[in-house]
């Protein structure tokens, strides 16, 4: 997935891999929730989406550490 300036977020997370390398921790990957804007609350429906995106990415992260 890209940024709105052609970058993709593996760009963004290259030195937090360069620094999981230096300390001796391993890199497992990254768990990415995209549209959920805190100041977007005062909506209904978009609080309702921003619920539904944070449980989702709730979810997707837990299984993420218990495949570690």
């Amino acid at each position: 997935m890209q940024d709105g300036k052609g970058h993709d977020i593996d760009e963004y997370l290259l030195p937090l891999k360069v620094t999981c390398g230096f300390t001796g921790m391993e890199y497992c990957g990254k768990v990415c929730t995209y549209g959920v804007s805190y100041q977007l609350r005062s909506n209904p429906e978009q609080l309702e989406n921003i619920k539904k995106l944070a449980a989702e990415h709730a979810e997707r992260l837990a299984q993420a550490v218990a495949d570690l």
